[in-house]
Formats: structure tokens, sequence, C-alpha cells
């Protein structure tokens, strides 16, 4: 069973029962990114026993748990992962990162460059199984105002106490004409399908001693090479200091598939997602939608 019979951290066998002892003794709290957001699975919490802090992901089946347990096994010897300690069962330990995380006002140059190395790094693999793009149904839903929304959208609908939603956003046009150009689009980029974060926002890094952490593990997921950076320049990565740094730490010769053409292909694939789960959540979605109809003005649609 490997490293679910003990920490990964040179305990051996006795790990085993530190785990199920930490488990049923610990002091637990659910673990939610400072100043509120996220947290919306409701799986990750912040465990304190003998003084010390670890962070557990309580996990709804046992293929997640051994996905999470597999990124580590990918992507933990980078340095940006938490260090994994082992698995028990549903159950998936990490260390706690103490330090803060990326939102402060003037965040450094420097923080933003290791943010972009890490997305980087991230996206150096590619995704090798089955793989689903889920725009259309986005732009289904939006056109017919009929949603069958599940996991984070469920969880946000039922935090802010909203009942079913239904609204048409877009005309059944509208998503025809945004359906040919992604197709168009799609056809002349190519884009290949990676391990990438798709959700990268600050409150998703931690730092510490001066090396960035990505702690939101669940992020990383099959989506197409450059969905990360769109979402992280829309919202984040804004003005053009940051993004040279980003773009000086995911690597200038490596960043050069993010061409224009491409860029539109991510921004528009991001901003339907977007408009998407803003409509349901009460949210408001106008100006992912002013976007949208901006970016296909430009491009024909």
């Amino acid at each position: 069973m490997g490293r679910e019979w003990g920490f990964s951290d040179g305990e051996g066998f006795g790990g085993f029962w530190k785990m199920k002892e930490v488990l049923k003794n610990g002091v637990s709290r659910r673990l939610f990114p400072e100043r509120g957001g996220g947290g919306l699975t409701g799986e990750t919490f912040l465990v304190e026993y003998n003084k010390q802090k670890y962070v557990l992901r309580k996990c709804d089946s046992l293929a997640k748990a051994r996905y999470y347990e597999s990124l580590s096994d990918r992507f933990g010897k980078y340095g940006f992962f938490p260090k994994f300690l082992g698995r028990f069962g549903k159950n998936v330990f990490y260390e706690y990162i103490e330090g803060r995380d990326l939102r402060k006002r003037g965040e450094r140059l420097e923080n933003v460059k290791q943010v972009g190395g890490i997305l980087s790094r991230i996206n150096d693999f590619e995704f090798k199984g089955s793989f689903a793009d889920h725009t259309n149904t986005f732009l289904d839903e939006l056109e017919s105002g009929k949603y069958k929304s599940l996991g984070k959208v469920e969880a946000s609908r039922k935090k802010r106490g909203l009942g079913k939603i239904k609204k048409k956003v877009i005309s059944t046009n509208e998503k025809g004409c945004i359906l040919q150009v992604l197709d168009r689009l799609k056809k002349d980029i190519g884009p290949k399908i990676v391990y990438e974060c798709g959700d990268p926002t600050p409150g998703n890094f931690r730092i510490r001693d001066g090396r960035v952490y990505l702690v939101d593990i669940e992020s990383i997921k099959p989506r197409y090479k450059g969905f990360g950076i769109s979402k992280i320049f829309l919202k984040w990565v804004t003005n053009k200091n940051k993004r040279d740094k980003f773009i000086a730490g995911y690597g200038e010769s490596k960043f050069k598939f993010y061409d224009s053409k491409y860029k539109d292909f991510m921004d528009l694939n991001f901003l339907i997602q977007r408009a998407w789960f803003e409509v349901q959540t009460g949210k408001d979605y106008e100006k992912s939608l002013v976007m949208i109809r901006e970016l296909m003005g430009r491009l024909g649609g």
C-alpha cells in the first residue's frame, strides 16, 4: 500500500499509527484562504496535535486521495508543493506552510516570478488520459438557462443561500458564433492537454522564508495548456511589470507558444467558464459578458 502506511518523513511503519492517532485525537478546523473566499470543497483541515500542525484533506473518494498522492509523486521534488506526509485511506496529510498568502498589496515582483516558474513546471507535463472540454456545456447552459451544476458551484450557491437559478444570458445565435470562433482558433493553434493550475489566485499560494508554495493541490487538473496563464493575467498579474516578471519566471523561450492568437483562445475559454460560474452563484456576470463580446467583435464573431 506504499505511503498509505506511514508518513514519508522517515518515521517508517510507526507513521501509520501516528496518522491514526492524529485523526482520532488531533484538534481540527476547516482551512480557508486568508480573508475569505475559496475552500468550497470543505475537504481541507488544519489539524493540531502535540503542538504540531498538519494539513489534512478528507477526500470524498479513494480515487481522489490517490490522485493527490500521485501529484505529490510527480511534482513534490520541485520544491513548490507542501511536503507530502502520507495517506491513510481517503485522508491525505501534508505539512502546514507557515507564512502568508500572496494577497499583499504591492506584492514583490520576485514572488510573482516564482509563481511563473511554478506554472511553467506544471505545464511541462502532458496529460495522457482522457480529457473532457466542458466549454460547449457551459455555452449550452448559458443559452438555455438550464444548469446542471455540481461541486463548487453547488457549494457556493449553498454558502450564499441561493436556490436554483434559471437565467438565459446569451442568444442561440451568439452561442453559435462563439463556437465557430473557438473551433477556428483551436484548429489554428492545436493546444496541448497538460497538467495545469486552473486557479492561480493569490490565496492559493503561500510564501515561507522567501519561497512560494502552491497550496491548492486540487487546482491541478488536465486542461488546455495556458488556461492558468489566462486567468492570472486577467485577474491578478495585470500590469506590465508583473507580467514581465511572471514570463521571466515561466521562461521566455517556453512562453513563446502564448502568442496573441493563443491568448485569444484561452481568454475566451476562461471568460465563458467565469460567466457560467458567476451567473449561477449570484455574482455580477456583466463584466465577463462584455469582455466576451468585445473579444468576439475583434475576432469577427
